[in-house]
């Protein structure tokens, strides 16, 4: 088992029966690794190191990897508003402010965990994503929360990632995202259940699952 945080990590048990875990990898990064370490980057070698014969799992890991990191930095940390994007050098705004935000980030960490599930039943990489922030309107960027008009505006990485995944959960806030990805071609039985409207789920969704505490 490979881990960035044993105390993390160690939920591992208590989410699924212990046969299932063929491994996993936590990190926690604080304000400090944040402004320089780029944590996608790096949660893919370890995950390419250890998956060599999946050859098509990386890229999907990329897109999924990059939406969830990025939200939980911009709008979980770095409180920016996607609206900004709107105006006519709105991209380039967005990321001057977003590199001023960053670069003035004094408190903060971002969670992250990467575990594969291999069973008779599933087989999958269960991702979690986890910011100390106020969380984002994540419903809004969904179809059914924002509607066609905001998600011609942004909003298509998340939706991108509820497409390709076998469920994806926000919790009420935005600030923790679980998501399971199908690997080896094998569906995804996700004990998450299915997924409620919007992208939300009721308070006791995560009940018995071993991470309602966390």
């Amino acid at each position: 088992m490979v881990s960035g945080n044993p105390n993390l990590c160690a939920v591992s048990q208590a989410d699924f029966p212990p046969e299932q875990v063929e491994w996993e990898f936590c990190l926690t990064l604080t304000a400090r690794q944040l402004k320089h370490t780029d944590a996608v980057a790096l949660l893919l070698h370890v995950v390419d190191q250890i998956e060599m014969d999946d050859n098509k799992l990386s890229a999907r890991l990329f897109m999924v990897l990059s939406e969830l990191v990025n939200n939980a930095l911009d709008h979980g940390l770095l409180k920016l508003d996607s609206a900004l994007k709107h105006s006519r050098q709105g991209f380039e705004h967005y990321f001057e402010e977003r590199a001023a935000r960053l670069a003035l980030l004094e408190q903060g960490e971002i969670r992250l965990r990467v575990c594969k599930l291999a069973g008779p039943a599933r087989q999958c990489l269960k991702i979690d994503v986890h910011d100390s922030g106020g969380g984002f309107n994540h419903a809004e960027m969904l179809p059914c929360g924002g509607g066609e008009a905001s998600m011609a505006r942004h909003g298509r990485g998340i939706a991108l990632v509820k497409s390709m995944s076998g469920a994806m959960r926000y919790n009420g806030t935005g600030s923790e995202v679980h998501v399971c990805l199908p690997v080896g071609g094998v569906p995804c039985n996700c004990p998450y259940g299915q997924e409620t409207g919007g992208g939300q789920f009721p308070s006791n969704a995560m009940a018995g699952t071993g991470l309602e505490n966390r």
